[in-house]
């Protein structure tokens, strides 16, 4: 057996030895914040001794290839003999398998900074919980940078792709404060910004005329730094997202996550 062979079984039986475990704890809401503690699966087998990183893939491999040498020979020859050999080679493997799952589960508990679930939760209740503290945490990044950043709305009159965006984009700068400077290429305004600019030299000369409207760009006066928000029709989550990540609001981070860090002022 070659050793990605071997590795994939360690794997698989690591799995089944956590899923195990949770399942028979009955685990309640945060089930990493219970503190029960993984009993060693007993075994008569004398343990693996310790080896050294640079013979450690070498002695997987070794293991490997006697399993399957002892299974393809009591394959060919079931003996009670055979049998056992192979038995005893794939007890060894097993015996391995749990030991890893008892250190990993261990220092998992011990570490959280290592525990993926902790900050990206799998449950529902805790799915919640977290969506929650990142929906407050979104808003009051993106209401933050609007007090430093608006926005530079680009429409025709004409265009119906427009006139469905420019509703929900009124509201949506309602919603979190953001300032917005309309243009119309067709010099028309309509119902949401009935006073846009007309006079497209502004956006020409920033490079900003573009082809496909509605357009929308973020703008930050102080340092005159202008970055694309999206082209055509958006909904509020599109809106949302984009704008989160322009203004470098953390969209993935779990309750246990620090601050919001590398937002751009």
């Amino acid at each position: 057996m070659k050793l990605n062979v071997l590795l994939t079984v360690l794997g698989i039986l690591s799995t089944q030895l956590r899923a195990d475990i949770f399942y028979d704890q009955n685990p309640q809401s945060w089930i990493w914040y219970h503190d029960f503690v993984l009993k060693p699966i007993k075994s008569k087998m004398v343990a693996t001794p310790q080896h050294t990183p640079t013979d450690a893939k070498a002695t997987l491999r070794q293991m490997g290839e006697h399993m399957e040498q002892a299974e393809a020979k009591a394959m060919l020859s079931p003996n009670d003999k055979n049998i056992s050999e192979a038995l005893t080679a794939r007890r060894q493997v097993l015996v391995m398998a749990g030991q890893y799952a008892d250190a990993f589960e261990r220092f998992i508990w011990t570490h959280p900074d290592f525990d993926f679930a902790l900050h990206h939760a799998q449950r529902s209740d805790s799915l919640m919980a977290v969506a929650d503290q990142q929906r407050k945490d979104i808003d009051s990044g993106l209401a933050q940078g609007a007090l430093s950043q608006g926005l530079l709305y680009v429409f025709r009159s004409d265009c119906p792709y427009c006139r469905k965006f420019s509703p929900l984009l009124r509201q949506f700068s309602s919603r979190y404060g953001f300032s917005v400077m309309s243009f119309s290429l067709d010099g028309k305004g309509n119902d949401d910004f009935p006073f846009p600019w007309k006079d497209p030299t502004l956006l020409w000369r920033h490079h900003l005329l573009p082809e496909v409207v509605p357009a929308l760009y973020l703008v930050n006066p102080r340092s005159d730094q202008v970055q694309t928000v999206g082209f055509g029709l958006m909904n509020w989550v599109d809106l949302r997202r984009r704008l989160a990540v322009l203004l470098g609001i953390p969209l993935y981070e779990g309750p246990m996550s620090s601050t919001h860090s590398g937002r751009k002022s």
